[in-house]
């Protein structure tokens, strides 16, 4: 019986381990998405900046600058 809760103790502590492990991995994973959706959003906002300028500047009548030669 002893021989059992050895076993089972020390099965124990490599899965908690494993646990600490998994759970440093989850926080950076956590930390890595939280940071690409900053960046995601704030290319958005640059997108729709750009997009709207260029609608702007497409909008705009050039005139012509003719000149009369003679």
């Amino acid at each position: 019986m002893p021989e059992a809760v050895a076993k089972v103790n020390d099965e124990n502590r490599v899965l908690r381990e494993e646990i600490i492990t998994v759970r440093a991995q989850l926080a950076d994973g956590r930390r890595k998405g939280k940071t690409l959706a900053k960046f995601i959003a704030e290319l958005s906002l640059e997108l729709e900046q750009i997009r709207e300028e260029l609608e702007q500047a497409s909008s705009i009548t050039q005139l012509s600058s003719r000149r009369e030669d003679s």
